[in-house]
C-alpha cells in the first residue's frame, strides 16, 4: 500500500500500467473486480489499483483478496520487469538499505553509459546515428561545448549517452539524452504558447520544468537507433528505459521525454506499458531527391501544383537578391544575423524553446562545419541583409539548416522565407549532399519544394499532471 490509513479506501501502487493491467486480470480470474487507477486520473507513472471496502464485504472475502494479492503481486512484478524499489521511486518513497539488483536484461546485454561524446567511439556513433541533423559525433561535440553555461540555466545542458550491445559486441541500441530546462508548452499548440509568453514577460521561467529528454532542444530526427531485427531488441529497449528512469529519479527531473519517434505499434506498446503517455509532435521534413543537375530538372521533379508555385513565387524573385555563402561572418554581420534570428524567434512559437544567446552564434562562427547563406536585397546603395540560414554540414552527407533569420519588412513582398528554403536546397546540391534535414514547422511551404513530411510522436512521463491540465484549460479557453 502506498499510504496506510484508517479509511476504507486503499491504493496499491504498481507504477507501470502493464503491471496494473496484469494484476487486475489475475485478480478478476479469481473473482475479484478491482478498479485500475491510470492516466489521466493519476500521473502515468503513479498507476495502481484502488480498493474500497464496505459493510457488504465479509471478513472471509477480504482475507481471500489479500491472499490472492500476496500470491499474484510478486508474480506480476517478475512478469513485467517491475520491482518494489521501482514502485517506491515512482511514488517518491525513500528506500533504505536496498541493494540494486541486476536485471535479466543486463546479464544478456552490454551497456556503455557516458556523459561526454569524447568517450564514445566516433566511427561507431556516426554509423548508427551520424546521418541526421546536428547530432553526428562532431555536432554533439559542438553542442556540448556550446550549451555549457551554468550561469544561464535555460542554456545549460548535461549530456548522457547510451549504447547497448549483445555479448558479441553487436550494437542493438544507441541514443543520447540531455538534461535541462524546458518550457512546458514547447510542444503545445501555438495558441497556448502565445498566452504563456505574455506571463513570461514578467516571469521568464513561468511554467518551465527540469526535463530529461531524448535528443536535445537544438536537434530533431531519429535520436534513437534500434536494431529491430535482433532477437534481443525489446530487452535492449527495456534496459534503456530502466536506466533512463533511474537517471530521471537521480536528477529529480520533472519530466522524462522520449521524442521524435515515427508511429510504430510495437514501440508504442512497450512505452505505454512502461508508463509513458504518447503525444503528437510537429511533423518533420526531409529532402532526399537532390540528384538533379539543373534548375529545370529540379522544377520537373516537383508536383505540377508545386512546380507552378515555384515558377511563379520563388524562381523569379531570386534575382532580387545578392546571395552569399560564408564560413565566417564579420562582427557586423554576426550582429545583424542575430537580430534577424530574434525576429523569427519572437514571431514563431510552433516549437517554443528559449531564445539562444548570441554566444551560440559566435560558437557557430568559430566551427568549421557551420556555414551561412546570406540574402542581401538589391535595394539602391544600401543592399541590406534581409535573410540568413544557419547551416550545419553533417559528417555523413546531411545538410541541416538549423536556424533561420529574416527581416519581416521584406518577407511578404519578396517571398523571403521561400527563397531561403530554395537557396538551401541549391546549396545542398552544390555540396553534393544526399539529404537535407529541414526540421519541424512550415510543412506546407517545405512540401511545395519537394520535402517529404514525416509524422512524429513523443512519449512522456511527468511527476504530476498540473502543467498538462493547465495547458488543456488554456487551449479550451482559446477555442471557446
Amino acid at each position: 500500500m502506498i499510504a496506510p490509513n484508517n479509511s476504507p479506501v486503499f491504493f496499491l501502487g504498481t507504477a507501470m500500467p502493464l503491471t496494473t493491467y496484469k494484476l487486475v486480470q489475475y485478480l478478476f480470474s479469481e473473482g475479484f473486480y478491482l478498479n485500475a487507477a491510470i492516466y489521466p486520473a493519476v500521473p502515468t507513472k503513479n498507476t495502481g489499483i484502488r480498493i474500497t471496502l464496505s459493510r457488504h464485504n465479509q471478513k472471509e472475502e477480504i482475507k481471500a483478496l489479500v491472499e490472492a494479492m500476496e500470491y499474484h503481486f510478486p508474480k506480476v512484478l517478475l512478469e513485467t520487469a517491475n520491482s518494489q524499489p521501482k514502485i517506491k521511486r515512482a511514488f517518491g518513497i525513500t528506500e533504505t538499505n536496498s541493494p540494486a539488483k541486476t536485471t535479466a536484461s543486463e546479464t544478456a546485454l552490454l551497456l556503455q553509459y557516458e556523459t561526454a561524446i569524447q568517450k564514445i567511439n566516433k566511427p561507431l556513433w556516426n554509423e548508427l546515428l551520424g546521418n541526421q541533423s546536428v547530432f553526428d559525433w562532431d555536432g554533439l561535440s559542438f553542442l556540448e561545448n556550446t550549451f555549457t553555461n551554468p550561469a544561464c540555466l535555460e542554456n545549460h545542458w548535461d549530456f548522457h549517452y547510451y549504447i547497448i550491445k549483445d555479448k558479441n559486441g553487436m550494437p542493438l541500441l544507441a541514443t543520447f539524452f540531455t538534461y535541462g530546462l524546458w518550457k512546458d508548452d514547447m510542444l503545445a499548440p501555438e495558441s497556448i504558447s502565445l498566452q504563456l509568453e505574455e506571463k513570461r514577460k514578467l516571469n521568464p521561467l513561468y511554467l518551465t520544468s527540469k526535463v530529461l529528454g531524448m535528443g536535445s532542444l537544438f536537434t530533431e530526427g531519429n535520436h534513437c537507433y534500434i536494431n529491430k531485427t535482433h532477437p534481443l531488441a525489446q530487452q535492449a529497449i527495456t534496459l534503456l528505459l530502466e536506466k533512463a528512469e533511474a537517471l530521471y529519479h537521480q536528477l529529480n527531473a520533472d519530466m522524462l521525454v522520449l521524442r521524435d519517434f515515427e508511429e510504430d505499434n510495437q514501440i508504442n506498446d512497450i512505452f505505454h506499458n512502461q508508463g509513458f503517455l504518447k503525444i503528437n509532435m510537429p511533423e518533420s521534413c526531409i529532402v532526399q531527391n537532390i540528384g538533379w543537375n539543373t534548375i529545370e530538372e529540379f522544377s520537373a521533379s516537383l508536383s505540377p501544383r508545386s512546380r507552378k508555385h515555384f515558377l511563379k513565387e520563388i524562381l523569379p524573385f531570386e534575382q532580387a537578391f545578392d546571395i552569399v555563402i560564408k564560413n565566417k561572418l564579420t562582427n557586423e554581420e554576426l550582429e545583424q544575423a542575430y537580430k534577424l534570428y530574434q525576429n523569427v524567434k519572437n514571431n514563431n512559437h510552433a516549437i517554443n524553446t528559449f531564445t539562444y544567446p548570441v554566444e551560440v552564434f559566435q560558437k557557430m562562427d568559430e566551427h568549421s562545419q557551420w556555414e551561412f547563406i546570406l540574402l542581401y536585397l538589391k535595394k539602391g546603395a544600401s543592399n541590406p541583409l534581409v535573410g540568413i540560414m544557419f547551416c550545419y554540414k553533417n559528417t555523413e552527407q546531411t545538410y541541416t539548416p538549423a536556424l533561420i533569420g529574416m527581416d519581416y519588412d521584406y518577407a511578404k513582398e519578396f517571398h523571403l522565407y521561400r527563397q531561403l528554403l530554395f537557396q538551401t536546397i541549391k546549396r545542398a546540391r552544390e555540396l553534393n549532399r544526399s539529404k537535407i534535414d529541414f526540421g519541424f514547422s512550415a510543412t506546407f511551404e517545405k512540401r511545395k519544394l519537394g520535402a517529404t513530411i514525416i509524422p512524429k510522436v513523443a512519449y512522456i512521463q511527468t511527476r504530476d499532471n498540473f502543467s498538462m491540465e493547465l495547458m488543456g484549460m488554456l487551449q479550451n479557453e482559446a477555442l471557446s
